[in-house]
């Protein structure tokens, strides 16, 4: 069998183990161009999908999601996820399938896209939550007895100081309590530090290229952003964008 053969073998046995349907059926049509190997075998897209969810139903051990892009309708099918109409969302651009039948769902989706991660955007913390590996967080982790940096600030500080600090190098010692990894071309850390901000905010966001590990405490630099807006409900009071990280 030549090599092409057995890669659309394995894709096509991915996609009805993961939708939990019946074998898929495609219209004959000609599929769009695709990046290719150097042995000149496709491979699928890997931009992003990001939006608003209009519908959302749970198939097995999977999440269906409709979502409004603004510039169209995109069905996508990933790992169970905690999800509801309204939300936003951001998925990988996944293997898109036409004519696609699911049989959990006894439904027939025209094109749908399985995803390996549906990330949730919670606006109340500022971050995204989502079915995925490259998710970690420290459950039942407590924060206390972490001391100012030396010439730095708080999460607190930051927070309620955020105006006058806007455009300026911070340096805040805290824990990670969260990571979220290459979300927009970049890492998000959640940092505390016991401290309490005035809206009664517990945790800052931080932009990074580094990885430190969920629950060490880190001292980490970076520039004061304001009411940042990144599209499809990102949404920033305050950050601290392109940190350095010192794991102490």
């Amino acid at each position: 069998m030549r090599k092409p053969d057995v890669v659309l073998l394995s894709a096509l046995i991915w996609i009805a183990a993961i939708a939990g349907a019946t074998e898929p059926t495609a219209e004959k049509t000609d599929p769009a161009p695709a990046p290719e190997t150097s042995q000149g075998i496709p491979l699928p897209d890997r931009g992003k999908i990001a939006g608003k969810v209009t519908q959302t139903m749970n198939a097995s051990e999977y999440t269906y999601i409709e979502v409004d892009t603004g510039n169209g309708l995109v069905w996508a099918a990933g790992p169970a996820t905690n999800v509801k109409v309204g939300d936003s969302v951001e998925t990988s651009s996944g293997f898109p399938m036409v004519n696609f039948h699911s049989a959990t769902l006894d439904r027939t989706f025209d094109e749908i896209r399985f995803v390996s991660v549906i990330q949730v955007w919670s606006p109340k913390s500022g971050t995204a939550e989502g079915a995925s590996g490259e998710i970690n967080t420290a459950s039942n982790l407590t924060v206390s007895g972490i001391e100012r940096v030396e010439g730095g600030h708080t999460v607190a500080e930051v927070i309620a100081g955020r105006t006058s600090l806007a455009g300026s190098e911070v340096a805040v010692r805290g824990r990670v309590i969260k990571m979220n990894a290459g979300i927009m071309g970049r890492n998000w850390l959640h940092l505390s530090d016991g401290t309490v901000g005035p809206g009664g905010e517990q945790e800052i966001s931080v932009t990074t290229d580094e990885v430190p590990a969920v629950g060490s405490t880190v001292v980490v630099r970076g520039t004061v952003a304001t009411d940042q807006d990144f599209g499809s409900g990102y949404q920033y009071s305050v950050l601290i964008e392109n940190a350095k990280v010192t794991v102490e």
